[in-house]
């Protein structure tokens, strides 16, 4: 094991995944995360979570963290922002671009110094998957031609061993089962990037590649006797789809149905977990198993996120731009990224609502926050009571529920070679769906139009001072000759 101080290089280049690209930086930043993994006699009473940290922001939360005392803590993606926003004078103007060969590797190494960070993951083991900034491309998929070379630096800075199987097949999708026999805990975090369709092939596309869903499969698949509870962690929302804008896998139906149908036969209770949206909620989906007609519900916690969110943006809107520009950026950053986004994002919510949500608007928080599942063990043998909670800044909880009835057994819907059909809690016309995605076009017009509109002004401001000084200068008998 890699010691704090010392640097992974680019391991994976010798030990089967055959890849690298001329350039290709290595990672040989700080190697913190050096706790071992918990015992495999001891039962996990706690996990945490969280995911959309941004390594040029602050990080207050780390403190927080640490004081919940988890027994794991999982990373669900965009662990840091390996791409960035850039602007031009050409259209669109504006565009997401990678920082590879050398910009990502700086971004590990400067999360690695993150002194709460360092202290906290040097004492906590971490499992981790990745989204699409730490991925390395905006709403990346498998045509990044940089992947093979993000995964080398991805494994680098979470030390994970040579001989570990995501150092010789293309994706981090990982699995690993926590705890005794009759109170085990079996983790699986997928990869919903590497091997992605872009989002072009909709409505047929795939999220995972049929390698990584047999392998999913086949972790799903255990008797209830060996896993007493999954718990199933993604990049992207897997429940949601009815959101008018943003990545989640309603925009593959087939894969979510595909996903969903093999969460409903596990055998076992299981909690789905997800980031990437800089809010958190809980949502579900009903699940009918088609030959008995039996019901069951399966839950989502999403928390996001750990640096910024819609209720407290901290900046993020455009940092990277607003920062070059003085104080006329921190103007623009703090209209747009105070005024704008919170309220933007409070009205969608009111407006539109959430079909998966039990109710609208008590099961979601836009504060910055971190994901905590508790795990109360009984018989052994037989499924915990599982609760999970949201906390913020000092250790306030922002959301909290029981989830012991997800993917749990009722009348007719036990596991087996049964299928299943999952919608949401409540019915949705395709009518409304419509309404929706029009009531959410028109408040984005009207907020990123306000954010032109001020941007604008402010560009050319100069430009108009300066005219009306010239025109002031001008005697009068110039403007008789003019």
């Amino acid at each position: 094991r890699t010691r704090r101080g010392l640097g992974l290089r680019g391991l994976g280049l010798g030990l089967g995944l055959g890849l690298g690209k001329a350039g290709a930086r290595p990672y040989e930043g700080l190697q913190v995360h050096t706790a071992d993994p918990p015992p495999a006699d001891v039962p996990l009473g706690r996990i945490a979570f969280g995911s959309c940290n941004h390594q040029d922001l602050e990080q207050d939360l780390w403190p927080g963290v640490a004081a919940s005392k988890p027994d794991l803590w999982l990373w669900l993606g965009d662990n840091i922002y390996g791409d960035e926003v850039t602007v031009s004078t050409e259209y669109p103007f504006a565009a997401h671009t990678h920082r590879f060969p050398d910009g990502i590797a700086a971004d590990y190494a400067m999360q690695a110094k993150i002194e709460a960070y360092a202290d906290f993951v040097g004492k906590v083991p971490v499992l981790a998957t990745w989204d699409d900034h730490d991925f390395g491309q905006n709403d990346g998929d498998r045509t990044f031609s940089w992947r093979a070379e993000s995964q080398e630096l991805f494994l680098d800075f979470f030390n994970v061993a040579a001989s570990d199987e995501r150092r010789t097949r293309g994706g981090v999708y990982v699995a690993r089962d926590y705890g005794p026999q009759g109170r085990r805990v079996r983790v699986v975090l997928l990869d919903n990037r590497y091997h992605k369709d872009p989002w072009s092939a909709r409505p047929d596309g795939d999220m995972l590649g049929e390698e990584q869903w047999a392998w999913l499969e086949q972790q799903l698949a255990a008797p209830a006797v060996d896993v007493q509870l999954y718990l199933v962690g993604a990049g992207l929302q897997m429940l949601p789809d009815d959101r008018a804008i943003g990545e989640t896998w309603g925009r593959f139906p087939r894969a979510r149905a595909r996903l969903m149908d093999l969460v409903s036969r596990a055998a076992a209770p299981a909690v789905l977990l997800s980031g990437d949206v800089h809010y958190s909620e809980i949502t579900d989906v009903r699940c009918r198993a088609n030959s008995t007609g039996g019901v069951k519900d399966i839950a989502e916690v999403t928390a996001s996120g750990m640096t910024h969110s819609w209720g407290e943006p901290k900046g993020f809107m455009g940092h990277n731009v607003f920062n070059k520009l003085g104080d006329v950026g921190a103007a623009i950053s703090y209209f747009v990224n105070d005024i704008l986004n919170p309220r933007g994002f409070e009205l969608t919510q009111r407006v539109l609502g959430c079909a998966y949500r039990r109710d609208n608007l008590e099961d979601y928080t836009a504060e910055r926050g971190f994901g905590v599942v508790d795990i109360e063990w009984g018989e052994a043998g037989t499924p915990p009571r599982v609760t999970t909670k949201i906390v913020g800044k000092d250790g306030a909880t922002l959301l909290e529920r029981d989830l012991s009835y997800s993917n749990a057994a009722t009348e007719g819907s036990s596991a087996g070679s049964d299928s299943f059909d999952c919608g949401p809690l409540h019915e949705v016309s395709d009518l409304q769906r419509v309404l929706q995605k029009v009531v959410a076009i028109g408040i984005i017009l009207l907020v990123f139009g306000s954010m032109l509109h001020v941007l604008l002004f402010v560009l050319t401001l100069p430009w108009t001072l300066l005219r009306l000084w010239t025109r002031r200068k001008i005697t009068p008998k110039e403007k008789k000759q003019q």
